[in-house]
């Protein structure tokens, strides 16, 4: 039990790393967006 969430919870881990910085990219190019729109 405590052996497979072990595991899970790193694959979690994974993501949610990309995630993170996706957001944070996609947050730069609205910022450039918005200044070319501008």
């Amino acid at each position: 039990s405590n052996a497979q969430k072990s595991p899970r919870i790193s694959i979690k881990n994974s993501p949610k790393s990309k995630p993170t910085d996706s957001p944070a990219t996609p947050v730069r190019s609205k910022s450039l967006a918005i200044e070319h729109r501008t």
